[in-house]
Parts: C-alpha cells; sequence; structure tokens
C-alpha cells in the first residue's frame, strides 16, 4: 500500500469524523492492540533505515550517503505523509472518548493512540533535522521535501478542521492551530449535509492530486502500511456501516440509538378481555 492510500484513508475518517463522535460507539481493544503493534513494528523500521544516515554522517562517507538519500527518498515521504494518517486517528479516538466520558468514566483508546502519535512525532523530527542540516543530499532533494511537508501540513489541518467542526481537542493534533480553527469554520458554514459532502470529496481528490505530483510513485514499505490501515479500518464498528458498505450519516444513528433505547419504545396497553367476553355474552 502507498502512503497516498494512508491519506486518503485519514480524509475518510476526517470527513465522516463528526458522524462517528455523535454515534458515541465504542472501540474495540483487539482493534486498538493490532494498531499499536503495527504502528510500532513500522516506526521500528523507519528508525533502522534512519541509523544508516547516522552511521555513514560519522565516518564522513559523502558518497554513501548520497546513495542513502537516493534509495531512501520514498521512506522519507511516507513518514511525512502518513503522519496525517497518525493526526487523525490520534484526535478521532480523542473525540470518540470525550464524548464517551460521561457513560464510560475512562480513557481506553486514546493514551494508546496518542502514544503512537508521539513516536511518530519522534520519527517526523528526526527527518526534518536530516533536512535542515543537509548532509548528503542535493538541492533537488531539498526542495521536494520541503514543498511535500509543506503541502502535508496544510492539508492535515484541513482534515482536523472539517473533523473538528466545534471547538474541540482534536485541534491539538494539527500543526496550526488557527489554520485548523478556520477550516473548521468554514466546515460549519457549509451547514447541509449533502454540501459538506461534495465539498469533502473535492477537497479529498484534491489532496490526492497534490501528493500524486510530490511523492514517488515507489512505495516504500507497502505491506506495513497495510497494516497500518486494517489496524485503522479494524476500529470502525459493523454497525456503523449501511448495506451498501458506506458509512452512516450521525442522523441514521441519533435514529438507531433512539430505536435501541427502552425509554423511546412505545407502551401498548392490554387488551381489556373481560369487556370483550362481555359484549360477546350480549
Amino acid at each position: 500500500m502507498h502512503c497516498i492510500t494512508l491519506a486518503e484513508v485519514a480524509a475518510i475518517l476526517s470527513q465522516h469524523g463528526p458522524d462517528l463522535i455523535s454515534s458515541q460507539t465504542e472501540i474495540r481493544s483487539e482493534a486498538v492492540t493490532c494498531y499499536w503493534a503495527s504502528s510500532r513494528r513500522r516506526i521500528a523500521i523507519w528508525h533502522g533505515l534512519l541509523a544508516e544516515h547516522r552511521a555513514a554522517q560519522r565516518v564522513g562517507d559523502t558518497v554513501d550517503l548520497r546513495f542513502w538519500w537516493d534509495r531512501n527518498m520514498p521512506l522519507l515521504e511516507e513518514i511525512i505523509v502518513s503522519e496525517m494518517l497518525t493526526r487523525v486517528v490520534a484526535a478521532v479516538t480523542a473525540e470518540i472518548e470525550s464524548a464517551n466520558a460521561s457513560a464510560k468514566g475512562r480513557d481506553e483508546v486514546s493514551p494508546v493512540t496518542h502514544t503512537i502519535f508521539l513516536a511518530h512525532l519522534d520519527v517526523s523530527h528526526r527527518v526534518h533535522r536530516l533536512m535542515i542540516h543537509r548532509e548528503g543530499y542535493s538541492v533537488h532533494h531539498a526542495v521536494r521535501l520541503n514543498r511535500l511537508r509543506q503541502g502535508v501540513q496544510r492539508w492535515n489541518d484541513a482534515l482536523i478542521g472539517r473533523l473538528s467542526m466545534q471547538p474541540s481537542e482534536a485541534l491539538a493534533f494539527a500543526f496550526d492551530h488557527d489554520r485548523a480553527a478556520t477550516f473548521a469554520k468554514e466546515s460549519r458554514e457549509r451547514g447541509v449535509h449533502a454540501v459538506r459532502n461534495v465539498s469533502c470529496w473535492l477537497m479529498n481528490a484534491s489532496m490526492r492530486d497534490m501528493l500524486s505530483r510530490r511523492v514517488s510513485t515507489e512505495a516504500a514499505f507497502p505491506e506495513a502500511n497495510q497494516d497500518v490501515a486494517d489496524s485503522v479500518m479494524s476500529m470502525l464498528q459493523p454497525e456503523l456501516f449501511d448495506d451498501l458498505g458506506t458509512l452512516k450519516s450521525g442522523w441514521l444513528h441519533r435514529i438507531g440509538q433512539e430505536q435501541s433505547s427502552p425509554e423511546s419504545m412505545p407502551e401498548f396497553k392490554k387488551p381489556n378481555l373481560d369487556w370483550s367476553m362481555g359484549n360477546k355474552e350480549l
């Protein structure tokens, strides 16, 4: 799986984030465990390859450093792009548990996703330091990674903004809090659900077009990315989808919750059998 697909998963979660939060669904612990394990495995692979650059840097082998950059550009792009999914997952789980706080009374999922977010942030900072020191890589590499970084940060704030249409904890996972708040305000102004959906799909297509033009066609670790994406999708309960496999809207979730609650069930009076028998005798 390419890192662009991971960004698309983040976009889908962001698009349906308000509905997922309003549904007050519980995330299965098995799915969280899979997400933690798959993310940690991928982060360990990243650290191992970044350590090779440090080893070549200590030796002072400029030729090996140049080859390292040529070989691992897809890796660096993957770290930068996939951070969007890490941030969106952390934001969604934080919002869901905040909505369920009164019912559950304790956090179970958000600490795990926040830990993965911090671990991914550490790897991203290592990549940024490599970009600043510029040892062994060309101007072409510098311009390419910097343009990708700027685009990813802006699109990440757009995803976080439309996820948190109301002032919320999700804005803490944006690169620029004010920019994400501006996107959140624009999402609120769209109002109608159908209009918002069309706007979201257009934004998703625009994001994919930007990433397709700024990243390599080769995926660094497709299997590791697939494991992370599978674990994220497994967090979504089957009842969140309709018969066509589409995520239900918040309106349908509220209807289902009202129908399933005992307080909403209508009371039916039992027929007066004595009165009925009396009428027959007459």
